[in-house]
């Protein structure tokens, strides 16, 4: 991308505050992130870091209005990073995602890296001796979440299951990205199970979470 001058954005909303991405800004432009996942933040605010190299002269905003630190001006402010900030920013939310911010630097996230692929070893060794239900795994992919699929059952029939019966929480369908489900082969299926264990989680929830499948798996739907 950079030798042929084209800015190079990498969607980061499920890798920020999981997987370390001091050298992944290395080698981009831009790097958006959703402060509800990984940052452990409320949701409705998100970001966009620019790297230091990348002219933001060669971008314009999509929203204007808000002159409030140069109120003298009819217009929004040139200079970065207010001409990009329109209107009244989500003050309760930013506090809450400097609030996350703070907690996962306090924690390393490198270590909490760790221990979600620790997590999810744990969950892909347990599932992996059920019967009839299958485990999506990818090369290369460095996070701790995990999809899943009891082809018997609808992925909301599971879901809800899950949900009603065991008090576990997993996200079923498309996830947002109907792409990476055609690269995996579940997009006709409507999906996946995704199972998404945490840096509060426990080797105990994990074991509840297997045998919860496990029971689902033995029963005729």
């Amino acid at each position: 991308a950079k030798a042929h001058n084209v800015a190079f954005l990498l969607d980061g909303a499920q890798s920020v505050g999981c997987v370390e991405m001091n050298d992944v800004m290395q080698q981009v432009d831009f790097l958006a992130l959703s402060a509800h996942k990984g940052l452990l933040s409320p949701m409705g605010v998100g970001a966009l870091v620019v790297a230091d190299s990348f002219d933001t002269e060669r971008i314009s905003p999509l929203v204007f209005g808000g002159t409030g630190s140069a109120s003298e001006a009819e217009i929004q402010p040139r200079f970065p990073p207010d001409r990009f900030e329109s209107g009244t920013p989500n003050m309760h939310g930013i506090s809450g995602l400097k609030a996350g911010l703070e907690w996962i630097n306090s924690k390393g996230v490198a270590e909490i890296h760790k221990y979600e692929l620790l997590l999810r070893e744990q969950l892909i060794n347990g599932l992996s001796r059920i019967p009839n239900l299958k485990i999506y795994q990818t090369q290369g992919q460095s996070g701790g979440t995990l999809s899943v699929d009891l082809p018997r059952y609808t992925l909301s029939e599971v879901g809800e299951i899950l949900d009603r019966e065991f008090g576990i929480c997993v996200r079923v369908g498309l996830h947002c990205s109907p792409s990476s489900h055609r690269s995996l082969g579940s997009f006709e299926r409507g999906g996946t199970i995704r199972l998404s264990p945490g840096v509060f989680n426990t080797k105990q929830h994990i074991e509840s979470t297997i045998d919860a499948l496990k029971d689902i798996a033995r029963r005729q739907p």
